[in-house]
């Protein structure tokens, strides 16, 4: 499919440069930091490289969850990770001066390098982006892209749904708002009853009836956001929120930058005494 899997010569260069600089030098490295770094990112590497050969087939049937990869030259882009973490060494050994030009001088070379893959493959003078994603067109299931539905939707409606719908006991519906992550309405039942509203059910979904939450759940096949409505009168609010593991990737997220700041800061002032 004219798709380039290579890791690139100047990678290849680089890695090459880091292996006989670290092993002239072996002796004389005095950081176990640099050499720790140095032997992981090359195992790294390699483990890399042996998950996108078929060699690995039998780790791939055995682990379902490698499944979620999809592609095995998606281990790729940790490949080339890892040869820029093996190639810190080289900068280290080759000294401050030196090394600064000599990281200039790699990524000039791996853009020119790979600089012709910067361009459109194909041209199509007569597409627009409602062929694609207008109303009309994400309405019929055979144009809907499914490869990211959640689980829970079995059935995609042929029909654009707007509106809530009773799946069960009697309810009279007014006041329905939907916009983005929010959505509100009022209801008078007399009986109790279950609705859907046009949202795909996914967790994360908060709602709150006369103020109380109340629990949520995938309606039916078409996987919509389903609740229980009480006898009586009920306002009803819909929100989308985090979750528990949201908060915790937006915590390491957020702990991530602070201490790239924060070593970045603590670096300068130690260079700055002495």
């Amino acid at each position: 499919d004219d798709m380039s899997f290579q890791i690139g010569p100047v990678h290849w260069g680089v890695l090459a440069l880091a292996l006989v600089l670290f092993a002239l030098n072996f002796q004389k490295i005095k950081d176990r930091l640099v050499k720790t770094l140095f032997v992981s990112s090359l195992a790294l590497f390699t483990l890399s490289l042996f998950f996108q050969h078929n060699k690995s087939t039998f780790i791939w049937q055995a682990i379902p969850l490698l499944g979620y990869v999809q592609f095995p030259w998606r281990f790729l882009a940790l490949s080339v990770f890892f040869v820029s973490l093996a190639a810190i060494p080289a900068l280290y050994l080759s000294g401050a001066k030196l090394a600064k030009w000599l990281a200039f001088l790699i990524i000039v070379l791996v853009l020119a390098v790979n600089i012709g893959y910067f361009h459109p493959d194909k041209y199509y003078s007569d597409s627009v982006d409602a062929h694609y994603i207008s109303e009309e067109t994400l309405s019929v299931d055979s144009k809907l892209p499914k490869d990211y539905l959640p689980v829970w939707v079995k059935v995609i409606s042929q029909e654009k749904i707007t509106e809530p719908v009773v799946l069960a006991g009697e309810v009279q519906i007014s006041d329905f708002e939907l916009v983005g992550t929010r959505a509100k309405l009022s209801a008078v039942s007399s009986k109790g009853a279950t609705i859907e509203i046009p949202v795909t059910f996914f967790p994360g979904w908060r709602v709150s009836i006369n103020g109380r939450k109340v629990a949520v759940r995938s309606g039916d096949d078409l996987g919509l956001l389903a609740f229980d409505l009480p006898v009586g009168k009920s306002k009803v609010e819909i929100r989308f929120g985090n979750t528990p593991v949201r908060t915790v990737s937006d915590l390491v997220s957020l702990a991530s930058l602070v201490f790239v700041v924060w070593f970045y800061l603590a670096k300068n002032g130690k260079t700055k005494k002495a």
